[in-house]
């Protein structure tokens, strides 16, 4: 999974202002910003993960979730499947395999009671390596990526949007405050 550190240089005038804005007001500018910027890379997952050919609850299951760090004033966030979402119907979690969809998986033995040929694992793109020992087979499954291009693909867009929705925020919080200098 792709992960991503940013950080804003070369702003002193925002520096500057935050540190006049209180606390609280400069959490919600930051948390504002990350969501705000972390959204098309979101967008371009599900995008992605549409493509699988289950039936589309991993793409369903992508969401985000601001984390802050308010002693340390970092802000994070996390964009992947909701741990918490599950299919109504069936009760699938589809974050338990998505590691196993964007990395592939190595060959391994994989045994069931029906026999692999009757589950839909084999539809899913798991590839038989050898023949069936008894009911095991050994399969792999090969990478099919969606959130490590999705945030590649965005990056930049990302980054332009962080920067101007927390120069956008700080400027609003400081006229509403009236500390505009």
């Amino acid at each position: 999974m792709a992960i991503a550190k940013l950080e804003i240089t070369g702003a002193a005038a925002i520096d500057k202002r935050m540190a006049v804005l209180p606390v609280n007001v400069e959490n919600r500018v930051m948390k504002t910003a990350a969501t705000k910027a972390m959204r098309p890379v979101v967008t371009e997952a599900k995008r992605r993960a549409r493509k699988q050919k289950r039936s589309g609850l991993l793409a369903k299951s992508l969401g985000q979730k601001v984390k802050q760090y308010k002693r340390a004033g970092i802000t994070v966030v996390v964009a992947g499947p909701r741990k918490n979402y599950k299919d109504a119907q069936t009760g699938e979690n589809p974050a338990l395999i998505a590691h196993l969809v964007e990395g592939g998986t190595k060959k391994h033995v994989v045994s069931s009671d029906k026999g692999l040929a009757n589950t839909k694992d084999v539809a899913f793109g798991f590839q038989s390596e050898e023949a069936f020992f008894g009911r095991s087979v050994v399969v792999s499954a090969q990478p099919k990526p969606f959130l490590g291009p999705a945030y590649e693909s965005k990056k930049n867009e990302m980054e332009s949007t962080f920067g101007n929705e927390v120069r956008n925020g700080v400027h609003a919080e400081a006229a509403k405050l009236g500390v505009i200098g």
